[in-house]
């Protein structure tokens, strides 16, 4: 269960940072993306779009919910054993 938590609580933080800074996660996606390519002596002005942004925001909101769902479903009650 230890083991269990821990995963949990990553998942959940994880979820919650890509919600608060979406923008700066997907431009992080984006320059790995650009490296080894013809942009990769300028890496500065790799942007992401607004869809990668949203697609971000919208995939941490889900990891936080499911994470901070399985949390609580740890807390009080859990698997019966």
């Amino acid at each position: 269960m230890n083991g269990s938590l821990l995963l949990l609580a990553v998942f959940t933080l994880t979820g919650l940072v890509v919600v608060l800074r979406p923008y700066e996660v997907a431009r992080a996606k984006e320059q790995l993306d650009a490296r080894g390519s013809d942009r990769e002596t300028d890496l500065g002005s790799v942007e992401p779009t607004p869809g990668n942004v949203f697609v971000f925001r919208a995939f941490g909101a889900g990891m936080a919910t499911l994470g901070v769902t399985f949390l609580l479903w740890l807390f009080f009650g859990g698997p019966t054993r």
